[in-house]
């Protein structure tokens, strides 16, 4: 429910989804199924924490990443490849 009301009240068009528990479950399997329906753009990534693994995350992301020091690695690289695209 909740990224359907975020892109239809921000007409969202684009989304980069991180998710570290079963609770963004959902919202990874809708990610897919809006970007499979052609209605959104979007990527989601499950950040694992420490030596587990949530395998319902795994199999419904797009990737997976180790550890918020891993998230901010990868929104660096996103930016810096934006920002020298601009």
């Amino acid at each position: 429910y909740a990224i359907n009301e975020l892109i239809k009240t921000k007409n969202i068009t684009n989304i980069l989804f991180f998710g570290d528990d079963t609770t963004d479950l959902d919202a990874m399997i809708e990610l897919k199924k809006l970007r499979e329906s052609n209605n959104i753009s979007g990527f989601s990534i499950y950040v694992s924490q420490d030596n587990e693994s949530n395998e319902q995350l795994l199999n419904n992301s797009d990737c997976s990443i180790k550890g918020i020091s891993e998230v901010r690695k990868t929104l660096e690289q996103i930016f810096n490849k934006f920002d020298s695209v601009r």
